[in-house]
């Protein structure tokens, strides 16, 4: 008899979100590649869990696999976007703190290059116009799909 094993994951996340340990144990289990190599979804369905997971994650990197590391927009990731990455945004956006103060962007590196990400060159009137770009060694990796759930729950 054969088993198969999920590759990837959704899971939806239930009980008490001050429980140190037993967020903890998901923390562990979201991290651990062994348990969904390839990509997963965590559902929460509370103001309270969405709190709690900002503050637990507040201030770090997400790590994705493959040493991958997630930036929310800040001034020294806008300089090596506009500067190395996608000078068009030189043009769009005035200055770092300028797109910083007023732009969004999601992105991820990998040894410290940008390898994709997910900006707005035009936000306005209740709508942001979005570009996502992944290098092409990177692509078919759920990477672009990952940003762009982030900036989809960008406020």
């Amino acid at each position: 008899m054969r088993y198969m094993k999920p590759t990837s994951g959704f899971y939806c996340l239930a009980g008490k979100e001050n429980d140190d340990q037993f967020n903890k144990s998901v923390i562990r289990f979201m991290n651990d590649p062994m348990n969904h190599n390839r990509f997963f979804a965590l559902g929460i369905f509370t103001d309270e869990w969405d709190i709690e997971l900002n503050n637990t994650f507040a201030g770090e990197t997400m790590k994705f696999r493959n040493g991958y590391e997630y930036f929310p927009l800040n001034e020294k990731i806008s300089d090596d976007y506009r500067e190395k990455f996608y000078p068009y945004y030189k043009l769009v956006w005035d200055s770092n703190q300028h797109f910083c103060n007023f732009g969004i962007g999601h992105f991820l590196t990998c040894n410290n290059d940008l390898i994709s990400v997910c900006t707005s060159p035009y936000i306005g009137g209740n709508f942001a116009e979005i570009d996502i770009i992944t290098i092409e060694n990177y692509k078919r990796q759920g990477l672009a799909t990952a940003l762009g759930v982030e900036f989809i729950k960008f406020e």
